[in-house]
């Protein structure tokens, strides 16, 4: 599985990194803006999911998503967050996400749960 994975916190990059590696045969692609994400996206189209941090230094899960959809990229889109549910996008914003999933200190877990959902089935 191919997952793009959008953070601009460099310690979430690496710790996410350690634990997707040790999950099985994926690759993950680590990158921390928007501007990134479209350039691979332009880059490659064999990307399975996209996974993005909600709050960025100065952009948003939201921004992330809406390109996304927007570009008529079929990839499935999740946001991981911190962030309490009073400040997550509602309505036909949080309808953009395919799955929203809240960080927690039970990292392994989390991504276990992310990669199994949404994996791609095997033809």
């Amino acid at each position: 599985m191919k997952i793009l994975y959008v953070d601009d916190c460099g310690l979430e990059l690496k710790l996410v990194s350690s634990v997707v590696s040790i999950l099985g045969d994926h690759e993950l692609i680590k990158v921390k803006t928007k501007k990134e994400v479209l350039a691979i996206l332009l880059k490659t189209s064999d990307i399975d999911l996209i996974v993005t941090d909600f709050f960025m230094k100065n952009e948003t899960g939201l921004d992330v998503v809406k390109m996304v959809k927007q570009l008529h990229y079929d990839i499935p889109v999740v946001m991981l967050t911190s962030a309490s549910t009073t400040s997550l996008p509602t309505g036909k914003d949080a309808e953009l996400f395919d799955g929203v999933y809240k960080k927690d200190y039970k990292v392994k877990s989390l991504w276990s749960s992310i990669i199994e959902k949404f994996k791609p089935i095997a033809p």
